[in-house]
């Protein structure tokens, strides 16, 4: 199984990646291509959806473990689906990674509305693992 992880949204916050997993996985800018970041709605998380010419900025985590897929897996719910992709870091490097989308059954979940960090702040219990 491919144990790199692109995130694009709320997974990108060290607290809340330090409360799920019990440590920080080494990661790095990337950006993927053909894929857009909306807000879900009436939350403050966002969905990737395939969108042509579209691009999202997130980071590429490496060496996620098996039982942090199972973790990871049961955050984002049914609601995504994990899928392979393939992202570009900073450095121009290519790479395939899995990636937490959207399928089209629950594309009418999400806004029309770009998300950023800045929408999400994590709840105390999790804020104090920052």
């Amino acid at each position: 199984m491919n144990s790199s992880l692109f995130i694009y949204g709320t997974l990108q916050h060290p607290a809340l990646l330090r409360y799920l997993l019990g440590r920080l996985p080494e990661g790095q800018p990337a950006q993927i291509e053909n894929y857009a970041r909306y807000r879900v709605k009436e939350a403050n998380y966002p969905g990737l959806v395939p969108e042509p010419g579209a691009s999202t900025l997130g980071m590429l985590l490496c060496d996620i473990q098996e039982d942090e897929w199972r973790i990871l897996d049961e955050y984002e719910s049914d609601d995504y689906l994990r899928l392979d992709v393939s992202v570009t870091t900073t450095d121009g490097q290519r790479h395939q990674a899995k990636a937490y989308i959207i399928p089209d059954q629950f594309r009418e979940t999400l806004s029309d509305e770009a998300w950023s960090m800045d929408l999400y702040q994590p709840p105390p219990h999790v804020a104090k693992f920052a």
